[in-house]
């Protein structure tokens, strides 16, 4: 493969006027400059001003610098043809973009997997600071092996599609052997419902210790509010499997939009 095929340059080929790649950069560096504003003014906040940093904050800027790469990708992917449809893609670059997006993808699911695990891991970690009620900590225990054992579980799935584990990042391999999409898809539906599961679980745990510890009031009130926001990582997760579901096909360049947004914008929440 010469030099042209192996580093395309994005001045070879523009997206199409109506292609969603447009919109893709934006959006992400919009989520990403809010999720660095917000972990920056809480570190600022636990070591400055209350004078107590915890594994929670850790947590967060590990799964901030994971976010990051994960952004990266999703911006160095429009040059390949995410957000275009396939059909759009000139055929003389078709192949050059097929190879470079299936690298992309395969890298992108594991970060997105460990990145998505540190922020409901940071989440549970904040938990402490809340109650040490015995069964308030249990079911931060009980989430938390939920959470790590889901990530095993797609981290293993992910590196085991192919019998090589270099497949995985090599489609010009002509003895390539790798799972069918079929298959891929179910784990996804699984790791898609799990996920919601999980958070909803992680939503519902500071909840249920407020109406425990705390009498009705407005005060209460406020501080259910607060933990409520956390709602939207479950409707970003419903919204991106019911997607996954209704959007089954090959034309996977124009899908890649929908999904990078919607799994940067899950893992903010």
């Amino acid at each position: 493969m010469n030099s042209s095929q192996s580093n395309p340059s994005s001045d070879a080929w523009v997206p199409p006027p109506d292609s969603r790649a447009y919109i893709l950069t934006p959006i992400l560096i919009t989520v990403m400059t809010i999720s660095s504003l917000l972990v920056l003014l809480r570190l600022i906040t636990r070591i400055f001003l209350i004078k107590a940093p915890g594994i929670d904050d850790l947590l967060s800027v590990a799964s901030l610098a994971l976010i990051g790469a994960l952004t990266a990708l999703g911006i160095i992917s429009v040059q390949y043809g995410a957000g275009t449809h396939v059909y759009e893609v000139p055929p003389s670059n078709f192949h050059i973009f097929s190879v470079y997006v299936t690298k992309l993808v395969t890298t992108t699911e594991l970060l997105f997997v460990f990145s998505l695990c540190m922020v409901r891991l940071s989440n549970l970690a904040f938990y402490f600071r809340l109650s040490s009620d015995k069964w308030f900590v249990r079911g931060i225990y009980a989430v938390g092996f939920l959470v790590i054992s889901i990530t095993l579980i797609a981290v293993a799935f992910v590196l085991s599609k192919c019998k090589d584990v270099r497949d995985l990042w090599n489609i010009d391999n002509p003895n390539r052997h790798c799972k069918s999409f079929n298959a891929e898809f179910s784990v996804m539906i699984f790791h898609a419902g799990m996920g919601i599961l999980i958070d909803a679980s992680i939503l519902a745990l500071p909840i249920w210790i407020v109406f425990r510890k705390m009498k009705f009031s407005p005060k209460m009130v406020r501080v259910v509010l607060i933990f409520c926001v956390g709602a939207l990582s479950i409707i970003a997760g419903i919204l991106r499997l019911n997607y996954s579901l209704i959007n089954v096909d090959a034309d996977m360049y124009v899908h890649t939009l929908q999904l990078s947004s919607d799994l940067n914008i899950e893992t903010i929440m």
